[in-house]
């Protein structure tokens, strides 16, 4: 139903297309900084923290926009602006949003570097990580985004939680639509339904196999099964063989023995890690795909032997 705007609340579609702009020029600004961080603060570390750039990139963002006063580029590409209860937002409130961008990364770094968590209960242990893990707070975001497509004011958690809302302020009275994205709500819940499922099926009990009543009939004075008689389990005899053996590292093939005992070697030289999605380049050096691909950006040639080398030319390795 489309109706005549009474009211100072932004149109939904304004406030998704406010925030897509805004995401718009942030990877924008976080494609042009990424290169330079690189190259002052190192491959490693972006591979590692690459997240705290995007951090660093929306907080500075948010402190020149909202911090002052003004609004964000996409607040004036749709004419919408954040306000509390009926009037502007104070300056406290805009540095409480500011600071509560980089606020729980810098929490989240200071427990694990001071080893709080360790002297903790494990009850206290457990939901701690639970509360910390990113599958809650996206189940939190689905829940928060199946309120604001059914009617409610706030789009995120953080402006739930601080009550801000958005106001429209184009000059043009503009028609509004009721609820436009209600059948969006409702796919989210089927989507939170299924993770939900998804999540609690290994709490659920599981009925053993053994517990099942097999169908059977009388045939002859004798009980047949409906579905076969059971089948008696096969013995392996590889590991037979390999208990049998007073060292189960001399029961290998000497090709197996070999491979076992370079297990310890395979590692990446770039981050010292154990290799992951395993990439060889064509002078036969093994690292992995991440690393040989974060170094390649910079410098088409072997981290080892020096060998003019690609991206087109790196080969990914399974199994390895």
């Amino acid at each position: 139903m489309t109706t005549t705007r009474d009211q100072g609340d932004a149109d939904e579609a304004y406030i998704i297309r406010s925030e897509q702009k805004d995401a718009y020029h942030l990877a924008q600004l976080a494609s042009l900084a990424e290169p330079v961080a690189r190259g002052v603060l190192g491959s490693r570390f972006m591979d590692t923290r690459g997240g705290s750039i995007s951090v660093a990139l929306l907080t500075i963002y948010t402190a020149i926009t909202t911090g002052f006063g003004r609004r964000t580029l996409g607040e004036e590409y749709t004419n919408v602006q954040q306000w509390k209860g009926h009037k502007m937002l104070s300056w406290k409130m805009r540095a409480l949003l500011v600071l509560s961008i980089p606020a729980p990364h810098i929490l989240k770094y200071l427990i694990g570097r001071s080893g709080v968590i360790s002297r903790l209960s494990p009850t206290l242990r457990r939901l701690l990580s639970i509360l910390s893990s990113s599958t809650t707070w996206d189940i939190a975001r689905t829940l928060n985004l199946i309120a604001f497509y059914c009617g409610s004011k706030y789009h995120t958690i953080k402006q739930r939680i601080f009550q801000i809302r958005y106001i429209d302020t184009s000059p043009a009275t503009q028609q509004h639509t009721d609820k436009p994205f209600e059948v969006l709500g409702y796919m989210l819940c089927v989507r939170l339904a299924l993770q939900l499922g998804a999540l609690a099926k290994p709490y659920l009990p599981q009925v053993p196999l053994g517990a099942v009543e097999v169908p059977a009939v009388e045939m002859d004075g004798r009980r047949v099964s409906l579905i076969g008689e059971k089948e008696e389990p096969v013995e392996d005899t590889r590991e037979t063989a390999q208990h049998n053996c007073a060292d189960a590292h001399s029961c290998l093939a000497p090709r197996d023995r070999e491979m076992a005992d370079g297990a310890g070697h395979r590692k990446c030289t770039l981050c010292l890690e154990n290799r992951t999605a395993t990439a060889a380049m064509l002078c036969g050096h093994l690292y992995c795909w991440s690393c040989v691909d974060s170094w390649l950006r910079e410098k088409n040639e072997c981290p080892l032997c020096r060998q003019h080398t690609t991206q087109k030319d790196v080969i990914p390795i399974y199994n390895l």
